[in-house]
């Protein structure tokens, strides 16, 4: 199959997409692919030859291009392939990266609508608008397909820094991070590129595919470079493939031409732009004019054969970010053609082509050096094994190893297990630091954070925003289908409140996790388990339940309590404050790396820094802390402070490292992920400790205060400089044995061990389906029950008639009367059970149905 040119069509109407990838799609789910890419689809080699590739191997692709239309889709075919074209005139050359990252969602979510009703399994992504386009479809689809996902790195993103613009650039970075770690099999153009974004990102080599982007199988081509120019056999000819810009350094051609008599050069590239014309004008001016030739580009299957009669080929680069990790696809090209290379000095190409023997090097830029290295090549042609280098970099052969991954995959269905699942909120970075700490000790672990953007949280591997039921069940199948345990911190997957409860469809992750055969551990992190009513009981500086930072009231709590004692294998807490809660927990602390946490101890003899950082005022007793220090500071009290808020976190450790007393939680009775960071630091730490709770600290690690004593406790400190330093020690040493990550990991696998069973086949969809698609159902109802009863209210309120009270009656929907007005006369807690029992989640009293 050979890349021709496109034909499309505009379609508004989805019924209308529908029916077109149902005609393309027709044989086995497994060997169905959407190829994703965020370009027009014209002119992306990499991306036909891959689709042709799969093709001809009996695989049934379908391609995803966008571009600006008047409609919400195109379709049409290219080379024989259908292809889809998404709208994408929201995008904006320069708008910021909040703004891409906007963009980039509503084209996104246009895309997985238009695929609402498709049915295909493997998602391969190109590139970084690719890579954010095939989230949104494994963000859309997942809960509902299930869906395998490869994804293709074309470059190195940070190496377009000073030519992408900026707002463009910081997005692209931005999306590889948060989005690199999602794919189940990652292709890198080359080695280089692929090292240094599995270092940049912290993500294993094991796997991973190298496909070089080499020319596919050359035909003979009707064009011969030399007969077009009409040239004698013996006249020197150099030839350049490609795109014509300033960065490919085609400046020096000229002084070559100059200085080299009798030598041409042609430019086999796209359509005339400024650049050539520049070129032209260069050489018009120097009298050489009419030995720089330029032409359109050629098939690509005909390129080795239309370049062929050229005397050497050329790749003279300059030096800029990628330039320098990448081996043009010309040089290939230039292999299949058996043509000697002169190139500059950009490091890849030039150990490349030093590495097979393939021509000269030159320093980019400079002409002098250029034309002493035409020169050499013209004079003494390098004669490398041309046979062995074409049969290593044909296309077929680089592709080979992703057929034989897609054809393994299309055979049995299952991704390849990525062992623990840590998430899916950020919970103090508590996920990520596991995560890493599990794989230094060898196993598999991801951690992944359904927040909307990094923001002040912890590095975690991957985000997966996921604010809508949909998204949350995507990523709960998504996670149910990779993973054998799943560590869930603080929430489930999918978690919607609904008032003084649950959106029906919460907590539906769990029933299905414990369908597959997954083992489930679920390790509270804090406000969202304790109990305020208990809470009051031991601790004489409980906030009202009112005042609850985690904004939920006791009877959601219980809810949540549980749907987690009903589905999890393992029930964690990171202290015993919190254990008062879950008696039944077992304690697995809280952990941070050290490495990334050196020992400081107490910077100051004099004038000491305290620091008090809250990520919320109301639990960590700032009001308190804050009154203290004004009351020191009327005093005369010699002390610099600091208020951290609102820092991200690589930052906040930055202040920490510079501080002498850190003030942590002063209301809660237990101490939390700051102190043991700024204990870690070695920093003199002040915390509560609750009355009953204090023998389960040792002495001497920290200061324990509390709203009455914080005043005089701190005083104390700033007073007592060897006092300071000698907590700081204890306290680095304290951290070294309880809340190392590697300690706390070996400690988590034994937990892990205990609760695993035998692998499993992966989840069926449908009873997941059944729920998720009941509980979309019974949300829409319950939102449109809210609406009556608010109207209800609103008219009874304002003394209305009859009239208006019949008004408000017809608003709710034909055939929903009847569960509309039983459900708008229950409590919210009674809602949440019916709606329940309907989902079968909840299961109704002895002798009921």
């Amino acid at each position: 199959m050979s890349i021709q040119a496109p034909q499309s069509r505009l379609i508004k109407d989805p019924a209308t997409l529908t029916e077109f990838l149902d005609a393309s799609f027709r044989g086995e789910l497994h060997r169905r692919i959407l190829m994703v890419v965020g370009n027009r689809l014209v002119g992306d080699s990499r991306v036909l030859k891959s689709a042709i590739s799969l093709a001809d191997r009996g695989f049934e692709v379908v391609l995803v291009g966008s571009r600006p239309l008047t409609d919400d889709y195109a379709i049409g075919h290219l080379s024989g392939l259908p292809y889809i074209l998404v709208n994408s005139d929201e995008l904006s050359l320069g708008a910021d990266a909040a703004g891409h990252e906007s963009a980039m969602r509503a084209i996104g979510l246009r895309l997985a609508r238009g695929l609402a009703t498709a049915n295909f399994s493997i998602v391969y992504s190109h590139d970084f608008w690719g890579l954010d386009l095939g989230f949104h479809v494994m963000q859309g689809l997942s809960y509902k397909l299930p869906l395998y996902w490869i994804h293709d790195i074309h470059e190195y993103i940070k190496g377009y820094e000073g030519i992408l613009p900026a707002g463009r650039l910081a997005y692209a970075i931005s999306t590889e991070r948060r989005r690199i770690a999602l794919p189940d099999q990652l292709v890198f153009v080359n080695e280089r590129i692929g090292d240094l974004i599995c270092k940049d990102l912290e993500i294993g080599p094991e796997g991973r595919l190298i496909v070089h982007n080499a020319p596919r199988q050359q035909i003979a081509s009707k064009f011969n470079l030399r007969a077009e120019i009409g040239l004698a056999p013996d006249v020197p000819l150099g030839v350049y493939l490609g795109r014509a810009t300033a960065a490919r350094g085609l400046d020096v051609l000229i002084p070559a031409l100059g200085a080299i008599p009798g030598l041409h050069f042609a430019l086999l590239s796209s359509a005339a732009n400024d650049y050539i014309a520049q070129l032209r004008s260069a050489a018009e001016a120097a009298g050489v004019s009419d030995r720089l030739h330029t032409f359109r580009y050629v098939p690509d299957t005909e390129v080795a054969s239309a370049a062929a009669s050229a005397t050497f080929g050329l790749s003279p680069l300059t030096r800029y970010g990628n330039a320098d990790l990448a081996v043009p696809t010309k040089m290939l090209e230039f292999i299949h053609a058996r043509l000697p290379m002169v190139v500059s000095d950009a490091t890849f190409q030039a150990d490349f082509v030093r590495e097979h023997g393939l021509g000269e090097v030159y320093p980019a830029t400079d002409a002098n050096a250029f034309i002493a290295a035409v020169q050499r090549v013209l004079a003494a042609p390098p004669a490398p094994d041309w046979s062995a280098l074409q049969a290593r970099y044909a296309w077929d052969a680089q592709f080979e190893g992703v057929i034989d991954h897609l054809e393994a995959y299309a055979s049995h269905g299952r991704p390849k297990s990525r062992g623990v699942f840590q998430g899916p909120g950020p919970s103090a970075g508590q996920p990520g630091i596991l995560s890493r700490a599990l794989r230094a000790r060898g196993a598999a672990a991801q951690s992944i954070n359904l927040s909307m953007t990094t923001g002040l949280s912890h590095q975690s591997d991957a985000y997966w925003p996921a604010s809508a039921v949909f998204e949350q069940a995507s990523l709960a199948m998504w996670a149910a289908r990779r993973f054998d345990v799943l560590h869930l911190h603080f929430r489930p997957i999918i978690n919607i409140f609904a008032g003084a409860g649950y959106d029906p469809a919460s907590f539906a992750d769990l029933a299905l996790a414990h369908e597959a055969g997954k083992r489930v551990v679920f390790q509270f992190r804090g406000s969202e388990i304790r109990l305020n009513v208990e809470f009051r009981k031991c601790n004489p500086f409980a906030w009202p339940e009112a005042e609850d930072p985690s904004g939920m009231p006791d009877s959601q709590k219980l809810l949540l309590l549980q749907h987690v004692r009903e589905n999890a294998d393992v029930i964690l807490v990171p202290d015993v404050e919190l254990q008062t809660y879950v008696p039944e927990a077992r304690i697995v602390q809280r952990a941070v790396e050290l490495k990334k946490l050196a020992y400081v101890g107490a910077k100051r003899k004099e004038r000491p820094k305290v620091c008090h950082a809250p990520t919320r005022r109301g639990a960590k007793g700032t009001d308190e802390v804050l009154e203290a220090v004004k009351k020191l500071h009327a005093e005369g009290v010699d002390f610099e402070f600091t208020l951290l808020e609102g820092l991200a976190h690589k930052k906040l450790l930055a202040v920490l490292a510079d501080a002498d007393i850190v003030i942590d939680q002063l209301l809660i009775g237990w101490y939390g992920v700051l102190s043991v960071e700024a204990m870690a630091l070695g920093k003199a730490v002040i915390a509560y400790i609750r009355d009953d709770l204090v023998d389960e600290v040792p002495n001497g690690v920290l200061v324990n205060a509390n709203p009455l004593t914080i005043e005089d406790r701190l005083r104390e400190l700033i007073a007592d400089h060897e006092r300071r330093v000698s907590l700081g020690k204890a306290a680095r040493a304290f951290v070294e044995r309880y809340h190392a990550a590697d300690v706390v990991a070996k400690r988590l696998e034994e937990v892990y061990r205990e609760a695993q069973q035998s692998a499993t086949n992966g989840p069926s969809h449908s009873l997941f389906m059944t729920q998720i698609e009941a509980a979309q159902k019974v949300s829409a109802l319950t939102r449109k029950v809210a609406a009556v009863t608010k109207a209800a209210a609103a008219a009874q309120a304002a003394d209305a008639k009859p009239a208006k009270a019949a008004s408000a009656k017809q608003a709710s929907p034909k055939g929903e009367r009847t569960l509309a007005t039983r459900l708008a006369h229950m409590t919210p807690a009674k809602v949440v059970n019916r709606i329940g029992r309907i989902l079968g989640v909840v299961k109704p009293p002895r002798g009921r149905k």
